[in-house]
């Protein structure tokens, strides 16, 4: 079970590269990010937990949309957040 923390749905151009997508993120810090493909294989669900000092779900899917872009070379596009 998933408790706290951020869920980013995010679109994606071509199919999901999800531990390529994993891999990144954790590199660029963020600890134990849970990726999972949902209704499609262009779209992903990313969850995050809780983080001290977090600065909001939309600063955090920013950042997460940029890792995702760079390493997959995608023009993917933040769904929700919540």
């Amino acid at each position: 079970d998933f408790t706290g923390g951020t869920v980013i749905e995010i679109t994606l151009e071509k199919p999901a590269e999800i531990d390529v997508m994993r891999d990144a993120l954790q590199k660029a810090g963020f600890e134990e990010p849970m990726l999972q493909n949902f209704g499609s294989s262009h779209d992903i669900m990313v969850r995050m937990p809780p983080a001290e000092g977090e600065t909001g779900g939309q600063v955090l899917g920013s950042q997460v949309l940029k890792v995702i872009n760079e390493s997959t070379n995608q023009n993917a596009a933040v769904k929700r957040i919540e």
